[in-house]
């Protein structure tokens, strides 16, 4: 097996303004001057670099040396592309409105304004207060309500070419979309999918139910012209992982893109199979690092796809698979046992997470394969004038127009973070704790032994998969083939987030009966809160009554006997050997003081 070179095959969001062209030819005049370097690296080859900028561009500031290194760390990260340095997004504010006031305006617009021929916003407006005044006054109480301007903004801001497709037709959205380069509109099934990943709040347990092992990160793959879903992964990812980052990295990416361009896949929990299979022509990613990397960007090379990335922070690029995650929030997660809620609950700590966790990582594949395939696929669509997602890619079934060749073969173990190491006696690995061998390993490592310089050790490249620690990748460093090595202590495929958490003396967590409903699961997690700060004041409190109760005893004092301690209640705590608190001790007494008289007589001498 041969590591395939990746061609370009990246596309970055066009330069609008003459700022970002500015900037754009500001980085690539320093970044172009910098890679003709021996010695890129070096202070004095920076301050070289600068200077020579300076007089390239005629500015009148040369860049400093800590930018212009900042600068180079920037470009390397984003793969040397000079465009997504440039192109930021337009960030906006984050949204105040909750899950159920997010779906309740959502269900308006589609069901109101997104119709053919559908009214005026201002019409649609009146029927969303009109719809709010029918409410019941508990749904009121969780739905806020949105304000005329808001509501203006939100509608203004919806997919144009998706919201011409509702309400013109479809030969209106295409004339639209031709006549605009920063625009889409998919005319067959396979020929845009749109990844993204969504962080689902529902914490998990062993498979064993006694162990809570982490939350869910669902990476999806959806087809723009359907709007099937086209392959999945889930990955679980502990609390560490969530505290310090994201949690999503390339393995779990790959994962995904495995499943998407499997051919004849087949779930053995759903009655509806897979609809679509093999590789599109454009795949659709935001510029995260998850997604926006050499790996990734190599894959879909390897696949013949083209990779577009688009701003980061900007879901208005991708609105179809920001529109699903919003639907599958709304119909399958919150009806989940356990599910926190929209944003996560970190503050409540693990032992309350995993006091909700009732369900395990397969019982959540069985009820997530049976809503794709069962409920979302046959359900009417509302972006496809009613027809249902399975049936629209079922007519235009382009299966075939882009699969893999049969002598392609597998790429599961082609890809994955590149680390150096060591390789010790019998062509053993060590990395992330792991010992990793087998017998071509071992027999790499006689054939390197024998041509290696004395006294030098040998160093391969490794690919690590996060999500997969069974194996790793050994790159042969003379032919380049790719080696599968096994993990000599795990045998299963499991990712590093569940292995960690199955390990070690971590204390299992006490496991409740299913929660049938949200109400259900905040009353346990209010409840823990309270358990937990009546324990907190009750240890308070007792460290306060031992302080009030121990008396400190003066340095090289003898303990006080049975008959000091009547000397003591006698004397008034003038006794041999016992230490007396100076707020304790008797105070002389003031003649000037306590006496009958005023301050003014005190002053002046008179009773």
């Amino acid at each position: 097996m041969q590591i395939l070179e990746p061609e370009k095959a990246i596309v970055y969001d066009a330069i609008h303004t003459p700022e970002q062209l500015a900037e754009y030819e500001y980085i690539k005049a320093h970044m172009g001057l910098l890679q003709l370097e021996a010695d890129p690296s070096s202070e004095s080859t920076r301050e070289r670099v600068a200077l020579k900028a300076q007089v390239l561009l005629k500015s009148d500031k040369a860049i400093s040396i800590s930018g212009l290194y900042r600068m180079h760390q920037k470009y390397k990260v984003c793969g040397g592309h000079i465009q997504s340095m440039v192109v930021k997004p337009a960030r906006q504010r984050k949204s105040t409105l909750n899950e159920a006031s997010e779906n309740f305006f959502f269900d308006v617009i589609w069901d109101v304004y997104m119709q053919l021929n559908g009214p005026s916003i201002g019409e649609t407006l009146s029927a969303y207060n009109e719809r709010y005044d029918d409410l019941s006054k508990a749904q009121q109480k969780e739905i806020k309500l949105i304000k005329k301007t808001q509501f203006y903004t939100r509608v203004d801001n919806l997919d144009v070419v998706e919201t011409t497709r509702a309400r013109e037709g479809e030969d209106a959205a295409r004339r639209l979309a031709r006549s605009h380069e920063d625009m889409f509109m998919a005319d067959h099934v396979k020929q845009r999918y749109e990844l993204d990943a969504v962080h689902l709040n529902v914490p998990l347990l062993s498979d064993d139910r006694t162990r809570y092992i982490g939350k869910i990160i669902l990476y999806v793959a959806i087809d723009v012209y359907s709007r099937a879903i086209a392959g999945y992964y889930m990955a679980v990812v502990g609390d560490d992982e969530l505290c310090c980052s994201k949690g999503e990295d390339s393995s779990g990416v790959i994962k995904m893109l495995n499943h998407v361009v499997l051919k004849d896949k087949v779930s053995k929990y759903a009655i509806n199979p897979w609809p679509l299979s093999g590789a599109a022509v454009d795949f659709v990613c935001d510029a995260g690092t998850a997604f926006n990397n050499e790996v990734v960007s190599s894959y879909v090379s390897a696949l013949g796809s083209t990779l577009i990335v688009t701003q980061s922070a900007s879901p208005w690029k991708k609105p179809f698979i920001e529109r699903f995650f919003r639907t599958l929030r709304g119909q399958f997660a919150k009806h989940l046992p356990g599910y926190l809620g929209n944003s996560s609950d970190r503050a409540s700590g693990k032992n309350i997470v995993g006091e909700v966790a009732t369900l395990t990582k397969s019982d959540v594949t069985e009820l997530l394969e049976r809503h794709f395939l069962d409920t979302y696929h046959t359900n009417p669509h509302c972006g496809l004038q009613g027809r249902s997602p399975l049936e629209v890619a079922s007519s235009n079934n382009a299966n075939g127009m882009y699969d893999l060749p049969a002598k392609f073969g597998s790429l599961e173990y082609d890809y994955g973070k590149p680390y150096e190491r060591k390789m010790s006696a019998n062509g053993i690995i060590n990395l992330k704790g792991f010992e990793f061998a087998n017998g071509a390993s071992k027999a790499l490592f006689f054939r390197l032994a024998k041509v290696k310089e004395k006294d030098k050790s040998i160093k391969v490249k490794v690919l690590f998969r996060n999500q997969d620690i069974s194996t790793i990748t050994l790159i042969d460093p003379n032919t380049l083939e790719a080696i599968v090595v096994g993990n000599r202590k795990v045998k299963t495929e499991i990712s590093l987030a569940e292995y960690k958490a199955l390990q070690g003396d971590k204390p299992k967590v006490k496991i409740r009966k299913s929660l049938v409903n949200n109400d259900a699961q905040r009353a346990v997690i209010e409840n823990a809160k309270k358990q937990k700060k009546r324990s907190d004041n009750k240890k308070r409190s007792i460290k306060r009554a031992e302080k009030r109760s121990s008396a400190p005893v003066a340095p090289n004092a003898e303990p006080l006997t049975a008959d000091d301690l009547d000397n003591v209640l006698v004397q008034g705590g003038a006794t041999t050997g016992a230490y007396v608190e100076p707020s304790q001790q008797a105070k002389p007494v003031d003649p000037t003081k306590n006496s009958g008289q005023t301050k003014r007589q005190r002053k002046s001498g008179k009773k």
